[in-house]
């Protein structure tokens, strides 16, 4: 009687490849919110008095933003979520040569790990993933045949409006002539029709804030729109990993069985 055959175990690496395959989507929104989380953490753990966990926090977050308190919404301070002038966060205790190492005080707030365009950059990957889980890939199905310049001209904007917004930010800094600090010249071309908060600063509901958030929304949105497709179709033709891989003596009894079982020639 033939002993009976023994199955093996699929290898690690081609469970991590069947997972990845299956279920990519819904690992890269977890990531995605996994990292928008940790940047309102940093806030609430100093607010809780857990200041090391907090300035790690900070400090790995530093690798991806610039953390300007100037350009950074506060949490728990004496409103829920606010901003600050540079004159305010120098009275609070800010140091005018390294201001991105002031991280709040209880009494004004700690800011977020990110600053406002990187903000609104990944929260809106975040939430272009699940709109894209939720109606991206049902409307996508099969439709694939379309030119990809469809998706990549979007984000191609995209990256030129957030060039121009940060780089007219880059000289105006470095030549000292500070065209966007005060945004005279949006005030000629609007007649100063606007309120004279809207050109000054970068606090919720400035022009400079505003064009922070909105093109790093876009940013953000037209990168899901351009890559998230591309993945689908990638793991889509994927070839289908094998659900489990017979090995060793498993092998050698189904090599064996199969022989025995061949019909003779």
């Amino acid at each position: 009687m033939a002993a009976p055959l023994r199955q093996g175990r699929r290898p690690i690496a081609g469970t991590i490849a069947h997972v990845l395959v299956r279920h990519w989507l819904l690992l890269l929104n977890v990531s995605l919110g996994l990292f928008v989380l940790g940047a309102v953490a940093a806030p609430a753990l100093m607010a809780v008095g857990l200041e090391w966990p907090g300035r790690i926090l900070y400090a790995l977050y530093g690798f991806t933003c610039h953390q300007l308190p100037q350009r950074s919404y506060f949490l728990f301070g004496p409103r829920l979520v606010q901003t600050y002038s540079w004159e305010q966060l120098l009275t609070a205790g800010m140091d005018p040569v390294w201001p991105r190492q002031f991280l709040g005080t209880a009494k004004i707030g700690y800011n977020l790990g990110l600053a406002h365009r990187n903000t609104a950059i990944y929260s809106s990957l975040f939430v272009g993933g699940i709109l894209f889980a939720l109606f991206g890939q049902p409307l996508l199905r099969g439709r694939w045949h379309v030119s990809r310049r469809q998706y990549l001209v979007p984000w191609l904007l995209a990256v030129l409006f957030m060039a121009l917004d940060g780089g007219s930010h880059l000289v105006s800094e470095l030549t000292g002539c500070g065209f966007r600090a005060d945004n005279g010249w949006l005030r000629l071309l609007t007649g100063g029709a606007l309120p004279s908060h809207f050109y000054m600063g970068d606090g919720v509901g400035s022009f400079n804030w505003l064009m922070r958030t909105l093109t790093g929304a876009l940013m953000g949105l037209t990168t899901v729109w351009f890559v998230l497709p591309i993945l689908q179709k990638g793991f889509k033709e994927r070839p289908a990993t094998p659900a489990m891989q017979v090995t060793g003596e498993g092998a050698a009894a189904s090599a064996a069985t199969e022989t025995r079982l061949s019909p003779s020639l």
